[in-house]
């Protein structure tokens, strides 16, 4: 974005219109391209978040009727093995 400003003094010539608007489409994509990563690791952090979030949720686990009405309840984190609770 800086280049019309610096061009003249490093190069020696005057900057034409199509390097100006180059320059400014360079800085737009280089922009619109730091936007979608900020947004792709803000989702993934905030996912994340959830994930870490739902651990200390508590769930009832299930029994036999027959045997008692007294359902136990763990977190998910007691729970958690290999695979995947989430």
């Amino acid at each position: 974005l800086g280049y019309p400003l610096w061009c003249e003094s490093v190069t020696g010539e005057l900057p034409t219109a199509l390097s100006s608007v180059g320059a400014a489409a360079a800085g737009v994509g280089c922009g619109a391209l730091f936007n979608r990563e900020r947004s792709r690791r803000s989702n993934q952090l905030n996912r994340m978040e959830k994930e870490l979030n739902a651990e200390s949720l508590e769930v009832k686990l299930p029994v036999n009727r027959a045997i008692t009405s007294m359902r136990p309840t763990a977190t998910l984190k007691q729970l958690k093995s290999k695979r995947r609770i989430v």
